[in-house]
């Protein structure tokens, strides 16, 4: 398309240069064939819209038929997946395309999940992670270490702790971790360029912005689901330090009743002993 337009502009200069009136003929020429380009392209953009919309009314119907009330939600840049939030029930959604992308296939796959299970949230730049939030409680830990056995430990393992300095960056992109096994890792892209754009570029700065945006909503259900995992744990602790002192009266009422019996003679020592021992090994 550029050089189509340098070459018009080319001829029309020439034309000039040849006289007036080959000159304007040229340039009536390249304002059609412009005028012309312009309307392809617009019907191609609204034809892609329309195919589009087709995609997101099968996305909000399915998420109706699931009870699912997207609050907030974003498409990826490549239009291949798709992020979603229900902020009432506490439930993710990512949506992803069975296709090349949303618009030329309207089939897809979506998986939801309670905000018990996101385990972590990374922000990728060129692959590498820059921002993270993960589970810290002894539940989320586990899960993240039952997870990470293998390839996706590996993986994850790789990316954390790593910062990125490069001044320019192809892609940008959140990656969560939740608790399936089947699928571990969710991503989706904010920024995928085939060229390196600096950091003051808009395109970076938006795609920035957004994975920031997400993450931090993410972050905050994770460090909900841990801060109610200590509240469980600590009132396990006090049921279990209860139930604990509880056996210990229990079982000093009885070893002090066996005791009287042997004083009274209805016992003897020996058969003490072994009433006593079986008392506390219970």
């Amino acid at each position: 398309m550029g050089c189509l337009a340098f070459i018009l502009i080319f001829l029309v200069l020439y034309g000039f240069t040849i006289n007036v009136g080959t000159g304007i003929a040229f340039l009536i020429l390249l304002i059609l064939l412009f005028g012309i380009m312009i309307s392809i392209g617009t019907k191609h953009e609204a034809k892609q819209n329309e195919k589009f919309s087709v995609t997101k009314a099968k996305i909000e119907d399915e998420f109706k038929a699931n009870e699912f009330n997207a609050s907030q939600s974003i498409y990826s840049c490549d239009h291949t997946s798709m992020l979603a939030i229900d902020e009432n029930s506490k439930r993710i959604s990512f949506v992803r395309t069975k296709g090349v992308n949303f618009i030329d296939n309207n089939d897809f796959v979506i998986d939801t999940y309670s905000y018990k299970d996101l385990l972590e949230s990374h922000i990728l730049e060129d692959g590498v992670s820059t921002t993270k939030t993960s589970r810290t409680s002894q539940i989320g830990g586990a899960l993240i270490g039952g997870l990470l056995v293998g390839g996706v430990g590996a993986l994850i393992g790789g990316l954390s702790g790593k910062k990125k300095t490069a001044e320019e960056v192809k892609s940008v992109k959140l990656q969560i971790v939740v608790n399936d096994t089947k699928k571990p890792v969710q991503e989706i892209s904010f920024l995928k360029q085939k060229v390196e754009v600096k950091k003051d570029n808009p395109l970076y700065e938006q795609a920035l912005v957004d994975a920031t945006h997400w993450h931090k909503l993410i972050s905050v259900l994770i460090k909900q689901a841990d801060q109610e995992d200590k509240v469980m744990n600590a009132q396990t602790n006090i049921e279990l330090e209860s139930g604990q002192k509880q056996n210990t009266y229990i079982h000093a009422d009885e070893i002090r009743k066996l005791h009287d019996l042997f004083k009274e003679g209805i016992i003897t020592e020996e058969e003490f002993d072994i009433q006593k021992k079986k008392i506390i090994s219970e």
